[in-house]
């Protein structure tokens, strides 16, 4: 007699998952039978169809052009615990908040403009301690936007396991409408330097965010940013990666003096 003419006893299991492409959620859904040997029989398995996919980027279109038409005092709020540098340059303001607000996309230009604001702050940085500046990678920016989607919508916040290039992550949460701004992304990170000891070969604990910011040897950046019930998830990604044992000395040096005298490099 099969297995399936028996009445022994299973258990109905279902697992989810979600990931994202061309800022669509896909969701696939498995509904297994788990029997009392630990073996498992699959029931059904499905997935979003291609209508639902299309009815998803319709949605996601019509919030961002409706989004997209309201002036900076609609869109603008304060952030809460964020940097409000009166120094910063007006290009800030010019990035509102075009993100739905029960959607982690965010549009393509708006991204983009993000992604140029962070490139900024993050050279500013590497100018003060000598190094040369970093370039955009338009790869390893859809390589970041796929992981900032990700954590926004499924509301964790880690790294990639499976990671293969240099990774910051940040996030901030607010009750009111903000606008997103790298400058308090990069800042954040930067900030570790208090904690940093430029003496030592070693990996200092809570301050690898700005060894990395500041490495090198790392030449390209990839910048993605999302937001979902409120929550700003800010992922970028460093090609070469930075952050290796035994190359800190190398690869992280003091900021340079006022009279901004040049740096002897390895």
């Amino acid at each position: 007699m099969s297995r399936m003419e028996k009445s022994e006893a299973y258990t109905m299991i279902t697992t989810t998952s979600t990931t994202f492409k061309n800022g669509v959620a896909i969701t696939k859904k498995k509904v297994e039978k788990m029997y009392p040997d630990g073996t498992r029989e699959a029931v059904t398995e499905s997935k979003v169809t291609n209508e639902e996919r299309e009815s998803q980027r319709n949605f996601k279109d019509a919030v961002v052009k409706k989004l997209s038409g309201l002036s900076d005092a609609d869109s603008g709020a304060h952030l809460e615990n964020q940097n409000n540098d009166s120094s910063s340059d007006s290009s800030d303001d010019d990035f509102s908040d075009t993100l739905d607000r029960s959607s982690s996309s965010v549009s393509g230009e708006k991204v983009d403009k993000f992604a140029e604001r962070c490139l900024k702050e993050h050279n500013k940085f590497r100018a003060m301690h000598g190094v040369e500046p970093l370039k955009l990678n338009q790869k390893l920016c859809e390589y970041a936007q796929e992981w900032a989607e990700n954590l926004a919508y499924n509301k964790i916040f880690a790294h990639r396991g499976d990671l293969k290039y240099g990774e910051n992550i940040w996030t901030l949460w607010s009750s009111m409408p903000t606008k997103p701004n790298p400058k308090s992304a990069v800042q954040s990170w930067y900030n570790e330097i208090q904690k940093y000891d430029f003496n030592s070969e070693a990996m200092i604990p809570g301050t690898g965010h700005f060894t990395q910011v500041v490495w090198k040897s790392s030449k390209q950046l990839g910048v993605g940013v999302a937001c979902k019930d409120g929550r700003t998830v800010v992922v970028t990604n460093y090609d070469p990666p930075g952050n290796y044992m035994g190359r800190y000395k190398e690869n992280v040096f003091k900021p340079l003096t006022t009279s901004n005298e040049e740096r002897t490099r390895c």
